[in-house]
C-alpha cells in the first residue's frame, strides 16, 4: 500500500496491451476532465488536441477515434449530475436511486492483458483527482494477488444492480447492454485469475456496499478476528447536520466497540473532522464531541487541517477504523459518516461501495492503513467552534425528473433521436431543446400526439450530433432545468469527425502501409503530404513526371502494402460488434477507401485502375480470418456485417462500371474477384 496520485492508476501497467473497456461510477461528473485526463491515460493517447500544429492535431484526433472505436466505455452518474457535450463514442447513464443518490466511486479498467479495479472516495472531477485529499484502493488481478475472489464477484453484482437502475430496457444494443458486456468480461477474468478462495490469516477483505437499510458496518464481521474492537477512528469530511441523525450515526459507529478494554479503561472513539486553517472552526456538529453512548466510551475529536473553502487540498476522503490489541480493520470507499452514507434508514440512503480490510495489528499492512487516517492534534472544545457543513452528497440543483427516461440517437444523416418517457412521472409543463436552443418537444406537442411513450424526432441542420439535451419544467419555485444525456444506440454508425471525413487517398494508404504506431504514422504521412506539390510529383524531375511505368510500379507497391495493412487491421480480435462496424466503415476502413476511389482526389488513376482496386479491397476483406477475429462476439453477426460491407463494395463497383469504360481484361478479373469474395 503506497501513496500514489489517483490519475496514475488510469495508466496501463507494463505489458497490459491495448485498452478494452472501462466502466466507472460517480456522483458528480466533469466530462471534459474525464476525457482529457482519465481517458487519455487509460487509452494510452499521446496527448490531447491543441498541443501541436495542424498535423499533430489531426494525428491526435485520428488516434483518439481509433482507440475509442475499439474500446467500450460507460460512465454511471447520479441523475442530478450535470453533463457536458462529449464524444458520443462513450456512454453516460444517469441513475435514479429510489430514496437516495448514486454516490459510489468505482472504476473497472480492462486492457488486453491486465485488469484493475479502483474503489474510493473521488468523483470523476478535477477536484476529486487533482485538488482534494482522497483515498482509493487499487486492485490488480496480478499473479499472487491477495484479494479474495468473492470480493470481486460481489463487486460485479453490485455494479450490475446499479446498471439495472438506469432507465431503459436491456436490449441487445445500447449503453446498458454495453455496460453488461463489460461486467461479463470482468466476471470471466475474475473466474480465470488465480485469486484466493478464502480469507487468509494475514489479510481479510470484504465488499461493504450501502443502500437504504443495508449498512457497510454489518460487513465488519467478515474481516474481524478475535475479541471485539476497543478503539474506533472515523475520518469524514461531512457529517449529518440534524442532531437526531448525528446521534444515530455515532451510536451505530460506537456500538461495534467492546464494553471496555482489558485493563478496565474505557474504549476510545476518535472523530477526525476538517478544521479550517488558522481558525478554530471545525466543520462538524458539536454533538460528536458531546455524545457518549455510555460511560465506557471516551470520545475525542481530532483535526484534519485544510485551507480556506476556495483553496486547494480540501478533505474529501472517508475512512473508518476499528482496532483491538491484536487486529485492525479499516473501511475505504465512498460512504460519509452520515445516516444516508451508512445505510441506517430503511427508506432513505445512498448507493455506496466500500471495502473492509482486516489484518494483524502489528503487521506492515496495518501500519500502512493507519497512515490513511491523517489524524491531527486533539481539538480543545473550549475554543473550537463546531459548525457542520452540509454533506456533499446532496444535489445542488433539481435532478432530471424520472419521467424523462432515455434519449438516444438511432440514426445519423439526418440525425434521428429516440426519446423514451414514463408519462406518469412527467411534470405538468415542460420542454426539451438542444443546446443551440432548437426546441424538439414540449408537453403541448407531446399531448397532441396522444402522449406516446416513445417519440422520434429529427434534428435538422445541426453539424454536431447532440450528446446533451436541455430539459426545462415548471415547479412551484419557478422554472427548473437539467441536462438529459444522449447516447448512441449503435456507435458504429457515428461518422468520422469533419476533419477526418475527406482525408486524401494517398494519406490513408500511407498510414495503412506503415508499421509505426498510428499517431506517429499519421503525423509523418500528413507532413509529407503537405510538403508534396499538387499532383504528387517532383516538379524538379521532368523525366520522372513522364515515367508512367515508374509511377505505376510505385503506386502498385503502395497499394500492396496498404492492403496488407488493412488485412492485418481487420483481423485483430473483435471486442464488440460496434468495434467491427467502426473498422469496416471508419476512416481507415475498406468502405472509406472505396468511397475515395469512386470520388477520387487523384486524377492520375489510369483507366480500369479504380475497378481493379475495388476488387482487391473486396478480396482483402474476404481473406480475413474472421472466425479467429470473432472469438468474443457471435460469428454469425460478424459474417452478416462483413457480407454487408462486401455488398456495398460490389454496388460501388457496379456504379463505376456503369459510368465509364473499363478495359475488358480488368473487368473480367474484377468480376471474378467479386464472385470469389465471400465472408
Amino acid at each position: 500500500m503506497t501513496a500514489t496520485r489517483l490519475l496514475e492508476h488510469w495508466l496501463a501497467p507494463p505489458g497490459a496491451g491495448a485498452p478494452v473497456a472501462c466502466l466507472a461510477t460517480t456522483f458528480t461528473f466533469d466530462a471534459t476532465f474525464f476525457s482529457e485526463d482519465c481517458l487519455v491515460r487509460f487509452l494510452g493517447l499521446g496527448g490531447v488536441l491543441g498541443e501541436g500544429d495542424r498535423s499533430a492535431d489531426i494525428a491526435a484526433l485520428i488516434e483518439e477515434e481509433e482507440r475509442l472505436s475499439e474500446t467500450s466505455i460507460v460512465v454511471l452518474t447520479d441523475r442530478s449530475a450535470a453533463t457536458e457535450p462529449r464524444n458520443l463514442r462513450w456512454d453516460v447513464l444517469g441513475v435514479a436511486v429510489d430514496g437516495g443518490l448514486l454516490h459510489a466511486k468505482v472504476a473497472v479498467l480492462l486492457w488486453e492483458h491486465a485488469t484493475r479495479v479502483l474503489i474510493g472516495s473521488a468523483n470523476l472531477t478535477t477536484a476529486g483527482y487533482r485538488n482534494q485529499v482522497e483515498i482509493a484502493l487499487a486492485i490488480d488481478l496480478d499473479p499472487g494477488s491477495r484479494v479474495p475472489r468473492v470480493l470481486l464477484a460481489e463487486l460485479s453484482g453490485e455494479l450490475r444492480a446499479l446498471v439495472a437502475l438506469a432507465p431503459g430496457s436491456d436490449t441487445e444494443r445500447g449503453p446498458k447492454a454495453r455496460a453488461g458486456a463489460i461486467l461479463q468480461q470482468l466476471d470471466e477474468r475474475v473466474a480465470a485469475a488465480a485469486l484466493p478462495v478464502r480469507q487468509s490469516g494475514t489479510l481479510a477483505m470484504a465488499l461493504a456496499p450501502a443502500a437504504p437499510g443495508r449498512s457497510p458496518l454489518t460487513a465488519l464481521d467478515s474481516v474481524w478476528v478475535g475479541a471485539r474492537p476497543r478503539g474506533m477512528t472515523a475520518l469524514s469530511p461531512f457529517w449529518d447536520t440534524q442532531p437526531h441523525l448525528v446521534s444515530r450515526t455515532i451510536t451505530s459507529l460506537e456500538g461495534r466497540l467492546a464494553t471496555k478494554r482489558r485493563n478496565g479503561e474505557p474504549c476510545e472513539a476518535a472523530y477526525i473532522v476538517p478544521v479550517v486553517v488558522e481558525s478554530s472552526l471545525a466543520r462538524a456538529p458539536r454533538e460528536i464531541l458531546d455524545h457518549a453512548r455510555s460511560q465506557h466510551i471516551e470520545v475525542r475529536c481530532a483535526a484534519f487541517l485544510q485551507p480556506e473553502p476556495n483553496e486547494f487540498r480540501r478533505l474529501h476522503a472517508k475512512c473508518l477504523a476499528y482496532e483491538s490489541d491484536d487486529w485492525l480493520a479499516v473501511l475505504i470507499g465512498s460512504s460519509n459518516m452520515t445516516a444516508a452514507g451508512l445505510g441506517l434508514d430503511e427508506h432513505y440512503g445512498h448507493r455506496e461501495i466500500n471495502v473492509w480490510i482486516g489484518c494483524p495489528a502489528e503487521s506492515r499492512d496495518a501500519a500502512a492503513l493507519r497512515e490513511l487516517l491523517c489524524e491531527g492534534d486533539p481539538l480543545d472544545p473550549a475554543v473550537t467552534i463546531f459548525e457542520a457543513e452540509p454533506p456533499d452528497d446532496e444535489p445542488t440543483s433539481l435532478p432530471l425528473p424520472v419521467g424523462f427516461e432515455v434519449a438516444e440517437i438511432e440514426a445519423v444523416g439526418p440525425v434521428r433521436l429516440r426519446l423514451e418517457f414514463r408519462p406518469a412521472s412527467l411534470p405538468a409543463s415542460w420542454s426539451i431543446e438542444t443546446l443551440d436552443r432548437n426546441v424538439l418537444l414540449t408537453d403541448a406537442t407531446w399531448a397532441a400526439d396522444q402522449s406516446p411513450t416513445i417519440v422520434r424526432r429529427e434534428v435538422p441542420g445541426t453539424p454536431i450530433l447532440p450528446s446533451v439535451l436541455r430539459v426545462s419544467w415548471e415547479t412551484p419555485e419557478g422554472t427548473a432545468t437539467a441536462d438529459w444525456s444522449v447516447n448512441m444506440i449503435d456507435p458504429g454508425l457515428l461518422p468520422p469527425p469533419s476533419d477526418l471525413q475527406k482525408l486524401p487517398t494517398r494519406l490513408i494508404l500511407a498510414v495503412l502501409a506503415s508499421t509505426r504506431p498510428l499517431r506517429a504514422a499519421f503525423e509523418e504521412a500528413h507532413r509529407r503530404y503537405l510538403a508534396t506539390p499538387v499532383g504528387g510529383e517532383d516538379i524538379l524531375d521532368p523525366l520522372r513526371m513522364h515515367d508512367g511505368s515508374a509511377r505505376m510500379l510505385l503506386r502498385t507497391r503502395e497499394w500492396s502494402a496498404a492492403l496488407w495493412g488493412l488485412r492485418t487491421r481487420l483481423g485483430r480480435p473483435i471486442g464488440s460488434i460496434e468495434t467491427l462496424e467502426s473498422r469496416l466503415a471508419g476512416v481507415l476502413g475498406p468502405t472509406t477507401l472505396a468511397d475515395r476511389l469512386i470520388d477520387p482526389d487523384d486524377a492520375s488513376l489510369l483507366p480500369g485502375e479504380t475497378e481493379f482496386l475495388l476488387a482487391e479491397i473486396a478480396l482483402t476483406v474476404a481473406d480475413v480470418d474472421w472466425t479467429t477475429a470473432a472469438r468474443k462476439v457471435p460469428i454469425e453477426s460478424v459474417r452478416g456485417h462483413v457480407a454487408g460491407t462486401l455488398a456495398g463494395l460490389r454496388a460501388r463497383y457496379a456504379a463505376k462500371i456503369a459510368r465509364g469504360a473499363c478495359p475488358v481484361p480488368i473487368r473480367a478479373y474484377a468480376d471474378a474477384a467479386f464472385l470469389k469474395a465471400t465472408p
